[in-house]
């Protein structure tokens, strides 16, 4: 039988100024209930699975809901946060998998952790001004949730905030907010256009992972890091201007966007880290700006389209991989500041003709150049001091080891008699060579 939930104002003549913790716990008749103006707090878990409850009414003298107040309500469909209330704790209408009306009034500063976790039904949501922080987790999963109003008080989006909301079409995050957390919009799969405005500093890691129809990027001006994956799997993600004040770009941050054909990069950028641009099949020119110092471990490996790169002039380190199997680059000029050039840095760049070493370069890795069938020459820089290269053959500096003969010369080779080394693979794949006489000093 259904029943109503008539709270009173006062009982014995005292005011009811509090729903106490699990009050109305798991009361499966209860189909509403009304809140008088009396109670300024609803307890933890008051009305948590009422089952059957469709209708609440929350009145204007209420100023705190407790955690999980009405978690998994699942047959309630409407609710109107009243001005009056400042702070909703964690789980508040978790699972209430009816609701599809949802005002929060202006009153409010703090959506707590899952606040509207998995509210499948939630279509359309406004975060008030007033709202300052948003739990982790708030709207996760809300899978009709398709437009989304940020107030413009809000300094952080919490972990996983929206997260799977898989209709959220826009983002427009205000300028207020200095933080997205991890995986704040991850598989937001339906989501095109996402603006993040100037107050941000930091992306979390994962922030737009998977958000899989995202075609239109804008990055505010003051973000300073990129986290891991932040944009990773955005696979109709065109182009990505990133701004000045970047100095980050973290593990594959950008990771198979095999749609993005141009990225502009700021001037202050340090760091672009392990697999940030790996699998970007479509990029096709690079401009490495002179703030950069490392390019990570396959940083841009398997970027079949990438035909130019040109680096800066503070580059000290490129990593294991980072221009691995990029198909179409057909030479490279490595600056005179870079000091390490990691195993397999270029390794199976199929088109690459010819590589110049810069005079700062201390290592080579092993196989950096391998599996180049098209490499006519390798040329040093005459002043380094660890290498060195005679017609387009790599040596140590003294000449007395050959590192690499490159694959497309054809005919005949003379080792010079000074050299007493042939370093591993230094002839692998030569098809063209016909012969080879070994020097004198071969050992």
């Amino acid at each position: 039988f259904a029943t109503v939930l008539n709270i009173p104002a006062t009982t014995n003549g005292y005011p009811v100024t509090s729903i106490g913790n699990s009050a109305f716990l798991n009361q499966p008749f209860a189909t509403s209930a009304t809140i008088p103006n009396s109670v300024t707090n609803i307890g933890n878990s008051a009305f948590q699975s009422c089952n059957n409850l469709t209708t609440i009414v929350i009145s204007n003298g209420v100023i705190v809901i407790g955690n999980a107040a009405f978690q998994s309500c699942t047959r309630l469909g409407s609710v109107t946060i009243p001005a009056s209330v400042a702070s909703m704790g964690s789980n508040v209408f978790y699972s209430c998998t009816s609701l599809t009306n949802l005002i929060i009034g202006s009153g409010v500063i703090n959506i707590g952790s899952s606040a509207f976790y998995n509210c499948t039904k939630l279509g359309a949501v406004t975060i008030p001004d007033s709202v300052v922080s948003l739990g982790s987790n708030a709207f996760n999963s809300c899978s009709s949730l398709t437009n989304l109003t940020l107030g413009n008080s809000i300094n952080s989006i919490g972990s996983s905030t929206f997260q799977s909301c898989s209709k959220l079409l826009n983002a427009i995050i205000p300028d207020s907010v200095t933080n997205i957390g991890s995986s704040a919009f991850q598989s937001c799969s339906s989501m095109t256009n996402v603006t993040i405005g100037n107050g941000v500093l930091n992306i979390g890691n994962n922030a737009f992972n998977s958000c899989t129809s995202l075609t239109i990027l804008t990055i505010g001006s003051n973000v300073v890091n990129i986290g891991n994956s932040a944009f990773q799997s955005c696979g109709k993600l065109v182009r990505v201007k990133v701004p000045d004040n970047t100095t980050n770009i973290g593990n594959s941050a950008f990771l198979s966007c095999s749609s993005l054909t141009n990225v502009t990069f700021g001037t202050n950028i340090l760091n672009i880290d392990i697999s940030a641009f790996q699998s970007c099949s479509k990029l096709a020119n690079l401009i490495i700006p002179d703030s950069v110092v490392n390019i990570g471990s396959n940083a841009f490996s398997s970027c079949a389209g990438l035909t130019n790169v040109s680096f800066g002039t503070n580059i000290l380190n490129i990593d294991v991989s980072a221009f691995q199997s990029c198909s179409k680059l057909t030479s490279v000029d490595i600056p005179n500041s870079v000091m390490n050039i990691g195993s397999n840095a270029f390794n199976s760049c199929t088109s690459m003709t010819n590589i110049t070493i810069g005079s700062g370069v201390t290592n080579i890795g092993s196989l950096a150049f391998q599996f180049c069938p098209n490499l006519l020459a390798i040329n040093v820089d005459s002043s380094n001091s660890d290498y060195s290269s005679v017609t387009g053959v790599l040596f140590d500096k003294h000449q007395t080891t050959i590192i690499q003969y490159p694959a497309k010369q054809i005919g005949v080779y003379s080792i010079p008699d000074g050299v007493t080394s042939i370093g591993d693979y230094a002839f692998y794949n030569c098809y063209g060579l016909t012969n080879v006489s070994l020097g004198n000093s071969v050992n």
